[in-house]
C-alpha cells in the first residue's frame, strides 16, 4: 500500500450505526407522550366521575336559597339574557341537575314549589325533605300572620271612622271566614268585632265588617307575596249580641 492510501485511511473514521439510537429515541417519545396522554385521560375520567358523583348525590334532592339577595333564575345556563325571575332568600327548590359550563361556572337545573323549571348559579343549601316541608310550613305562617294582621287593623280602622266609638272599646276581634277568591287577584274576608262601652259597658254591640283585598301571590314564597287593601265596609250591626269565639286561623286557598 501507498503513502498516500494510508494517509487517505488514515483520515477516515469509522462508521457508526445510527439506526438502534433512532429507534430509542423514537421508543422513548413515544412512551412519554403515551404517559402525558394516559395521565390527561385519568384527569378527565376523575373529574367526570366527580361530576357524576356530585349529580347523583344532589340531583331529586329539596334546597334552599341561601343568597342573602336571592339567585337569579335563567332559561339557559350561562346565558345572562334569559333571565326568568330572581327567587328570593329561604325560596325552596329541587335540585333536578347539575353541570359545570366552560367559563362560566357551576349551574344548578332547579325546579320551584310553583313548578318553575330553571337554571341558575348562586348560593344553596342542601336540605331534607323534613327540613323543607319544615321551611314551607313557616313561609305560609308568616304569610298568614301578616295577611291576618293587616285584615284585622283595616276593620278596625273603619270603625273607627263610621262609628263614634273609640278603637279601644272593641274587646275582640275576629276573621270569621275563609279568604276567598272574586276572581283573578281580588280576594274577599268577612270580621266581626265585639264593641261595648257606649253607657259604662252596659252595651255591647257586634259589628260585621267586609274586607276586599288585592293579592298578587307568590306562590314559591308567599310572605313575598304583594298585599293591599282595596276596600273595607260594615255590613251589619247587631246590638245586644253574645260574645264571638276565639279566633281561628285564615283558610286560604287550596292551591297556595
Amino acid at each position: 500500500m501507498s503513502k498516500s492510501d494510508q494517509n487517505i485511511c488514515g483520515n477516515c473514521q469509522p462508521k457508526t450505526n445510527r439506526a438502534p439510537i433512532l429507534i430509542s429515541l423514537m421508543s422513548l417519545f413515544l412512551l412519554t407522550g403515551g404517559c402525558s396522554r394516559t395521565v390527561q385521560d385519568d384527569k378527565e375520567t376523575k373529574s367526570a366521575q366527580k361530576d357524576a358523583a356530585i349529580h347523583e348525590a344532589h340531583t331529586g334532592l329539596p334546597a334552599k336559597v341561601s343568597a342573602t339577595e336571592g339567585i337569579k333564575l335563567f332559561t339557559e345556563p350561562g346565558v345572562s339574557k334569559s333571565e326568568i325571575k330572581t327567587l328570593p332568600m329561604n325560596t325552596v327548590v329541587w335540585v333536578l341537575e347539575e353541570i359545570n359550563v366552560p367559563g362560566k361556572g357551576h349551574w344548578y337545573r332547579l325546579k320551584t314549589r310553583s313548578g318553575m323549571d330553571g337554571w341558575a348559579q348562586g348560593q344553596i343549601n342542601l336540605c331534607s325533605v323534613q327540613e323543607s316541608e319544615h321551611l314551607i310550613s313557616l313561609d305560609r305562617k308568616a304569610f298568614e300572620k301578616k295577611l291576618s294582621g293587616m285584615i284585622l287593623d283595616a276593620a278596625v280602622k273603619q270603625i273607627s271612622q263610621e262609628k263614634p266609638h273609640s278603637p279601644s272599646y272593641l274587646v275582640s276581634k275576629v276573621i270569621t271566614s275563609p279568604l276567598a277568591s272574586d276572581g283573578g287577584n281580588s280576594y274577599s274576608v268577612n270580621v266581626s268585632c265585639m264593641m261595648v262601652g257606649k253607657f259604662l259597658g252596659k252595651t255591647r254591640s257586634r259589628l260585621d265588617v267586609k274586607v276586599d283585598l288585592f293579592l298578587d301571590i307568590d306562590e314559591d314564597l308567599l310572605i313575598s307575596s304583594n298585599s293591599r287593601i282595596k276596600n273595607v265596609a260594615i255590613v251589619s250591626e247587631q246590638e245586644g249580641a253574645e260574645p264571638i269565639p276565639v279566633a281561628e286561623k285564615i283558610s286560604l286557598l287550596k292551591n297556595i
